[in-house]
């Protein structure tokens, strides 16, 4: 490989498999070059979330489609990092509830937690 790595690429691998703790030798770097990991991971459909206060950061897909986000540019819609399993059916009189807390599952998407 004849390009040199960048100097943040370990935190995007790290990110890509799941969260990044405070605790992470790799939190700093991530602190340091935030800007050009949230620009990287852009370029590639997804969105970073850094919480500072907390301590911890992750990715995302935008909020495009049930399946799959688009591409600004005309392209084929990108597909997700983790396919989401079909609805499961349920008892009677849970539906919405379960559809409910479904989406406020969707609506974090922590990788790397179990939650999609």
């Amino acid at each position: 490989m004849d390009e040199p790595l960048l100097p943040y690429a370990a935190v995007i691998l790290k990110l890509l498999r799941g969260v990044v703790y405070a605790d992470d030798n790799s939190w700093e770097t991530l602190l340091t070059y935030q800007q050009a990991v949230r620009q990287y991971v852009a370029g590639i459909g997804l969105v970073l979330h850094v919480d500072e206060t907390d301590g911890y950061a992750y990715l995302t897909h935008p909020e495009a489609g049930d399946d799959e986000a688009t591409s600004d540019t005309g392209a084929a819609p990108l597909p997700r990092r983790v396919r989401r399993p079909p609805d499961q059916a349920v008892g009677a009189g849970e539906g919405g509830e379960h559809r409910a807390r479904n989406l406020a599952l969707d609506r974090l998407a922590i990788p790397g937690t179990g939650v999609r």
